[in-house]
């Protein structure tokens, strides 16, 4: 799902991805945004676009990714494509983290996929449901990320 409301652009899954070559668009054409929020959502640029991208407007897009969500990961970063934008990433925990690095997301990822096996058996999309993205965000006290 894709929305835009005035210069807010937002989505999730695929509409994410949307909302990323919207944004893009929006810069190409030097038209005004206030910023984009994304959730789950797939990498929709080349690498390349990706650093002009971030270049003109990293500190106005927020990409949100939640602890196993395997959307995230799609298409491959070998096959040229890179995600853009402010990191924010929800821990299996459902605390969100700015920015977290490779070994903090790989040992929550074990943790998350351990927990997932315990609980109900490997769901591969159970983390990419937009019911997750919103608790969390709802959780979030935006003055302690860390």
């Amino acid at each position: 799902m894709l929305s835009i409301l005035r210069e807010f652009i937002t989505g999730h899954s695929l509409g994410g991805a949307m909302a990323t070559i919207a944004a893009a668009r929006f810069i190409a054409e030097d038209r005004p945004f206030t910023s984009v929020y994304t959730f789950g959502q797939p990498r929709a640029l080349t690498r390349e676009t990706a650093r002009i991208f971030n270049a003109e407007c990293k500190s106005r897009f927020f990409r949100f990714h939640n602890n196993n969500d395997m959307v995230t990961g799609i298409p491959a970063r070998l096959m040229g494509y890179s995600h853009i934008g402010s990191y924010l990433y929800i821990t299996e925990e459902k605390e969100m983290k700015q920015e977290a690095g490779f070994w903090f997301r790989f040992i929550d990822c074990i943790d998350g996929a351990v927990e997932a096996l315990r609980e109900s058996g490997l769901d591969c999309l159970e983390d990419h449901d937009i019911a997750d993205y919103v608790a969390a965000v709802e959780k979030w006290d935006f003055k302690s990320t860390s």
